[in-house]
């Protein structure tokens, strides 16, 4: 006797999936569309992401729920969810930590440029007059330590870095 073999995914493999799908159009569209607008006009761009992204993964995680209270999906399933939203998490850290840097290296640039440094001039210290320089007068929070970044190094060469660092995996630059 010949074993079939199964190619493909079955409908409701499918019609699951989709569920998912429309469950977060329907409930993580809205509330990210809504956290972005004003976070636009704050001019707090990596906040809006963070509130969005944790609104996407509570979507998620009440999908999982429910399937798992019915049956639905196997817990292989569940378990590839959720270091997909892990995952994601990170990267939208990670991104965020590295624009931060990039937009205090600019800051400190518009900095000297303004105070006329020399590029031997040295950074430290100076965290208050560089917020001068950015969106909303404050210094950004890196999302992963919740702490401020330290400056470091001259204006020719700074170095922007934040407690996390040694995390593994958010080394950025």
């Amino acid at each position: 006797m010949k074993k079939s073999v199964r190619f493909g995914f079955s409908l409701i493999e499918i019609m699951v999936v989709m569920s998912v799908i429309v469950f977060l159009a329907v409930f993580a569209v809205p509330k990210i569309i809504a956290n972005v607008a004003p976070a636009r006009a704050n001019g707090t761009h990596s906040d809006a992401l963070v509130a969005a992204l944790k609104e996407t993964q509570e979507c998620l995680r009440i999908c999982m729920l429910y399937y798992k209270a019915k049956d639905t999906a196997p817990q292989s399933d569940f378990d590839r969810w959720t270091k997909a939203i892990n995952r994601a998490r990170e990267v939208t850290q990670k991104s965020i930590c590295a624009n931060n840097k990039r937009l205090i290296r600019d800051a400190i640039d518009q900095w000297a440029l303004e105070k006329e440094k020399d590029g031997d001039q040295d950074v430290a210290g100076q965290e208050e007059a560089i917020a001068k320089y950015l969106e909303g007068m404050v210094m950004p929070v890196c999302q992963t330590s919740n702490t401020a970044y330290s400056i470091k190094g001259t204006v020719a060469s700074p170095v922007v870095k934040c407690a996390a660092e040694g995390v593994t995996g958010h080394n950025v630059d």
